[in-house]
């Protein structure tokens, strides 16, 4: 690993597998918690994917979803590969909840597949377009370990340049806006994240919640 470079996605599993309490916390329609196995799983089963369907290294995606788990999980997997964002008409692949966006990517011959935001769907709900797959039964088909040999990942991840004013380790952290940078900070150094959807619409609920799952810091 070189001076320049972060943990591969391969580090990133075993840490996050070796913390058997909940890593993420997320308050939408119910509550869903993923313990730090759960999460490694989860983020080792998407590396596999981006792997068997592209083998000769980072690629460009588009992807479009609400914010949700499996919207950071993905992020995460991409982001430690070191793959590259861009317009939907102009990547190699689509992950989305819009069907219409998915037919529109696979029959323009990109890589398309329908992600769920239901945080227990084990499938998507209904019939598919050709061309585009479900991305519970692609994962699910995949190992939970990175079979690939991982290169280097980026540094980001784990510089605290996100966390400031945070204690180290910081403890159960309420995020408000769940972008998969800070995420990944906070899990490096040993926090854990609550997450509520449209928190400030009822911020007595929201303190009541930070309570309940005893968040007592704040990442904005």
């Amino acid at each position: 690993m070189n001076s320049l470079a972060g943990p591969s996605t391969q580090v990133w599993v075993e840490r996050l597998a070796n913390r058997k309490e909940p890593l993420l916390t997320w308050y939408s329609t119910g509550r869903v918690e993923l313990a730090g196995p759960v999460l490694a799983r989860w983020l080792a089963k998407v590396d596999n994917y981006l792997d068997a369907e592209f083998p000769f290294g980072a690629a460009t995606f588009h992807l479009h979803l609400p914010d949700c788990w499996q919207k950071i999980v993905w992020e995460a997997a991409l982001a430690l590969r070191g793959w590259e964002a861009g317009p939907a008409d102009q990547v190699e692949l689509v992950i989305s909840d819009d069907l219409e966006l998915l037919t529109a990517a696979a029959g323009a011959g990109l890589t398309a597949i329908a992600q769920p935001t239901d945080p227990l769907a084990l499938s998507w709900s209904g019939e598919l377009p050709a061309g585009v797959s479900d991305a519970p039964g692609e994962l699910n088909s995949q190992a939970d370990q990175p079979l690939a040999s991982l290169p280097d990942g980026p540094l980001w991840p784990v510089e605290n340049n996100l966390l400031a004013g945070l204690p180290v380790p910081p403890g159960r952290v309420f995020v408000q806006h769940p972008e998969v940078g800070k995420l990944l900070q906070l899990w490096w150094h040993g926090g854990s994240a609550l997450v509520i959807d449209n928190w400030a619409d009822d911020r007595e609920r929201t303190r009541s919640l930070m309570d309940q799952e005893q968040a007592e810091q704040v990442l904005a």
